[in-house]
């Protein structure tokens, strides 16, 4: 009886350990451009925190998803992807980065999803309708995303990029 309670203190106690506190990530917006190989628009940004190994040095853990999430809604802030309706989403690949190491630089080429029933069903958004709802917005709210087994999802600083900015990618890919 007394090892049945010991087991069960020690198994409450270790569900209750705090994981060790993680940064915060800020992204810094530096371009949209158009893809080269595809229909997809290629976000540049760069961030404090080396996010493609982000949990493997903060936690000593392998880290997946690592993707940009961009608000395409009427509000545009987010916690979580599953808040969202229509958003742009791209995988995050880094492209360069400074000898200090003091920032990184990377690219996410995204496509415009719209998920009506919270997630289920996932359908993507036209050029059109995407230039419809760039047209009512002044920016948007971008959030590098990545996860860990132990951690769960990890989400950056929201960083402003200019609705023109992804309209202008759009149009100019329109032109050639």
């Amino acid at each position: 009886m007394r090892m049945l309670l010991v087991i069960l203190v020690l198994t409450s106690c270790i569900s209750c350990a705090k994981r060790a506190p993680l940064p915060e990530s800020d992204l810094e917006f530096i371009s949209v451009g158009r893809s080269e190989e595809s229909a997809l628009l290629d976000v540049r940004f760069s961030s404090n925190t080396d996010l493609l190994r982000f949990f493997e040095e903060k936690a000593g853990q392998n880290q997946v998803g690592d993707t940009l999430i961009c608000s395409l809604d009427k509000n545009g802030h987010f916690d979580t992807k599953q808040d969202l309706v229509r958003y742009l989403e791209g995988e995050v690949a880094e492209v360069e980065s400074e000898t200090s190491g003091v920032k990184h630089f990377y690219s996410a080429e995204v496509f415009a999803v719209y998920t009506p029933d919270g997630g289920t069903l996932s359908k993507f958004i036209s050029k059109e309708q995407l230039l419809s709802v760039l047209g009512v917005r002044e920016d948007l709210a971008c959030k590098f995303r990545t996860a860990a087994y132990s951690y769960g999802p990890y989400y950056s600083n929201p960083m402003k990029v200019p609705a023109s900015a992804f309209t202008h990618a759009i149009e100019q890919k329109r032109e050639q």
